[in-house]
This record gives C-alpha cells, structure tokens and sequence, in this order.
C-alpha cells in the first residue's frame, strides 16, 4: 500500500507539473491581450513581492516532517511528544502567519517609494490592491505548508498532490470563466486567493478529519521530543534554501520593476517561465535517484565513489536538458515570438536562453548537492548560494538601466557559472573527494557535441527562416534525430543503463 501510495503520488506529482506548465503556456498570452503589457507587469511585480511573504513559514513544515518521520519510525508518532511536536509546529506557524501580515503591512506602506520612478499614481494604485488581496493570500499558503507536511509524513502522497493537481485546473478554470467579467488585474489575484483558500481548506480538513492530527499545548517544553533549538537550526536551513529560491526567481522582476518599467517586467517574465520549467524538468532526474544517495552515502565513506556516482548522473542528465535547451534554440524563437505571444516578445526568448544556460550549469553540478544532503554537509553550499546571489541582486541592479532585461539575465547566468566554479566545485573536491579533471573528462564531450550541433541547426534555420508551424515541426523533427543519432555515438553500453546502476 505504501508502495503504491508513492508511485500514485510520483504519477501525480509529473502530471501536476505538466499541467502547471501547459496551463502557464496557454493562460499567460491570453492574461496579457485582456489586461495589456502594462497591467500584467503590475501583477508579476506584486507576484514576486508576495512570494517573499510566503517563504515566511521559516521551514516549519520541512523540519516537521523531518522529526515527526523519526518519531513514528520509533513507533512513537501517538504519543504526547508527538502531539507535543505537532503543537509547536502549529503555534510556530500561527505565529509565522501574523509575522507575514505585519511584514506584508510594511511593504505596503512603501510600494510608491520603492516604485514611484517607474509607475505612475494609477499602476502604485493597482499594485497596492493588488497587494492586499496576494497577502491574505500568502498568508492562507503558509498555514496551508503546515497540514501538507503533516500528510507527507503519514504517506498521503496521492491526496496531497492530487489537491496540488485540481489548485492549478481550478485556477485556469476559473481564469476563463471569470475573466470577462472584469477587465483589472485584481480579478487575477482574487482568483489567486480562491484557490489557496480552496488549497488550504482541503488539506486541513483532512489532516484533522482523516489523518487524526492532534493539538494541545499543555507541558511542551516537557513533552517535546527535541529541543527548541534543534528545531529552529533545522528550520533554518529549509529557511535559506527558500530565501536563494526567491532570489533567483523572483527578485529580477522587482529589480526590474522598480528601475524600467512594468511592460519590461511583462517581457521578462514571459521568459522567466520559459527558464522556471527547463530548471524544473532538468531536476526530475535528481527527485527521483535522491533516496538511493541517501542509501549509497549515509554508511559509507563518499569520496569512495563521489565522482563516479556524480559523472553518472551529470551525463544523464546533460543528455536531457541539452535535448531541451538546443530544441529552443533551433525552434524556440519563432514559437515565442508567432505562436506563444507576438514579435513584442523576442526579448523574452533571448532572455531565458540567457538564463537557461546559467542553470543547466547549476543542474549538472546539482548531484554534489545531492550527496552533501545525504552527509548532512550542506551548509556551506547553501551559505555559498545565498552570498551568491544575494550579489547577483546588487549587479541585477546595477546592470538592468545600461543594458535593459539582458543586464538581468547576463547577472544571474554570471552568479551560477562563477558561484559554482569559485565556490562550490572546490568545496566538493574538498568534502566529497570529487576528482575534478576527471569529471570534466566526462562531462566535457557531450556538452561540446551537442553545443556545435546545436548552434550550427540554428544558424542554419535561421538564415533559411521558420515561418510556419509545419516548418517548426519539420525542423524540430530534424534536430530530434540528429540530437539521438549524436547522443548514441557519445554514449556507452554502461551509461545506457546509469539510471539502474546509481
């Protein structure tokens, strides 16, 4: 029943984040014709803002789960330390909401300040309404953090992300039937709002109806199982993972907003969703091998086979994302610009390649960060990243009134290229015995195989030209047997069967 539990989840789980991209693919041109490039860039800049909000749940439920997991491997999760657990756990979050609302008061109070060179009195208007309503929002997603926890833990894979599959059909169902009825992007964020309160209510319903959640606070300090401290270092680790997350995709559109204009956000963002899936898709390889990390290098010694296990996930996963990453290449400029949205919006794909580049990089090297969670050393690289692209904020802005949303884009591909070279690549060497010149031994002629291949199809669709979908198809075609006839005389008899072998 477990097994099946997880593998319903897993099944779920891909089709949510299909849905989630097909629906962002269809929703986004049909949102910016109703509301115009100006108002759609309103409403991504306070996306982003209110993302920062949501982050404030400080990894409660993160560190739930880790905990309440140990005690219920012991056969105590029924216990008073359970309950114990679970009522700090809530409290913390209670109290994580309230902190969001007072944080969420002060950003609204200097929205014209932080906005007032790029907005006029009517867009600081609709920003600030905008606000309000993704804040009560943000507030409904970190309560909701909670109870999904709590149902992780008791291996309700199917029913947790079921609800996360029905939040993203019900967003886009309710986008097309409400959309006529009012032209102001509030109504966008008003729907945002339905869906986490839909997302909230359900998951607390049955964490308290079926999953017996259990709340009382009464003897904590007595009862519960770690020590406060314990919790809150735990936490904050989850807490800066979260932090680098939203600077990394969230923080450019601010920048940007705040230093051109709103219709620029609207063009970065279209092309931020672009880069957000190919980084999605390019880590399902790492979800889904991560629990035989944790079994190969929890007992063992990791500089044993650090940089054995490291090349054989780094070329599998190089085969994937480079398929991704030189298909938009060759085709994905007219999709964009003819299919997607319109010839307003090449700056979008110019944009995400950009980008895409920078965290296929990351994406390569992300294996190392597999095996520094599995011994528990991931510390320093997440102090690492944060530094990083806590930077890449201060270059972001300095570079966005020179060069425009390119300055955004060429800052943050800089940050994961130099960070992963100066920083973390060393650090491995260091911690996990990565055999450097051997790694890139390996890694190196898939990269430049396909990068040539790549780039000589683009120069070649590009001087004949795509100008329909039929030719967009021949060509993509052309690159997909090209790319598996290359991959093929790259690949070896062992690496066909690397995902079986790690």
């Amino acid at each position: 029943m477990k097994n099946k539990q997880i593998v319903y989840g897993t099944v779920i789980n891909y089709a949510t984040v299909f849905v989630q991209m097909i629906s962002t693919v269809v929703v986004t041109p049909y949102l910016i014709k109703i509301f115009g490039d100006n108002d759609y860039g309103i409403y991504k800049i306070i996306v982003s803002l209110a993302a920062y909000l949501i982050i404030l749940n400080f990894g409660v439920g993160n560190t739930l789960i880790r905990f309440l997991s140990e005690l219920r491997a012991k056969g105590e999760d029924k216990g008073d330390a359970a309950k114990a657990l679970v009522s700090f756990s809530t409290a913390l979050n209670f109290g994580a909401g309230l902190f969001a609302v007072l944080v969420g008061c002060l950003i609204f109070r200097f929205i014209p300040n932080f906005f007032s060179t790029s907005l006029s009195t009517r867009d600081l208007q609709l920003a600030r309404n905008i606000f309000i309503i993704l804040l009560i929002s943000a507030v409904f997603s970190i309560l909701t953090d909670l109870y999904m926890s709590y149902l992780f833990v008791y291996e309700k894979y199917t029913y947790v992300k079921t609800v996360d599959l029905l939040k993203y059909l019900l967003r886009v169902a309710l986008i097309f039937s409400l959309i006529n009825k009012g032209k102001s992007a509030t109504l966008i964020a008003y729907i945002d709002l339905y869906v986490s309160i839909f997302t909230f209510g359900a998951n607390f319903l049955y964490a308290i109806c079926k999953g017996k959640m259990k709340i009382g606070f009464c003897n904590l300090n007595k009862r519960m199982p770690i020590s406060p401290k314990k919790f809150f270092s735990y936490s904050l680790l989850f807490f800066l993972n979260l932090i680098i997350e939203q600077l990394i995709w969230n923080t450019d559109s601010i920048i940007i907003g705040m230093r051109l204009n709103a219709s620029m956000v609207s063009i970065f963002s279209s092309g931020a969703i672009i880069s957000a899936a190919f980084n999605s898709m390019t880590q399902i390889v790492s979800t889904m091998i991560f629990p035989k990390i944790v079994m190969k290098f929890s007992e063992n010694n990791p500089k044993e086979k650090s940089t054995e296990v490291m090349i054989k996930i780094s070329r599998l996963q190089a085969f994937i994302a480079f398929y991704i990453l030189g298909g938009y290449l060759v085709v994905g400029k007219f999709f964009v610009t003819d299919i997607w949205l319109d010839s307003r919006y090449e700056l979008a794909w110019t944009t995400s390649m950009i980008v895409m580049v920078g965290t296929l990089f990351s994406s390569l090297m992300g294996s190392g960060h597999l095996i520094l969670r599995a011994i528990n050393k991931q510390t320093y690289f997440l102090v690492c990243e944060f530094v990083i692209f806590l930077a890449n904020v201060v270059t972001t802005y300095v570079l966005v009134k020179p060069l425009g949303i390119k300055g955004a884009a060429y800052s943050t591909t800089a940050a994961y290229v130099i960070g992963m070279c100066v920083f973390i690549v060393p650090y491995l060497k260091k911690t996990i015995g990565l055999d450097v010149k051997r790694y890139f031994q390996n890694i190196v002629p898939i990269v430049a195989s396909m990068v040539c291949m790549s780039i000589v199809l683009y120069a070649i669709s590009n001087r004949i030209g795509i100008t329909n979908k039929f030719e967009m198809i021949i060509w993509g075609i052309i690159y997909t047997v090209l790319y598996i006839a290359l991959a093929y005389m790259v690949s070896s008899d062992e690496e066909k069967k690397a995902l079986k072998s790690i």
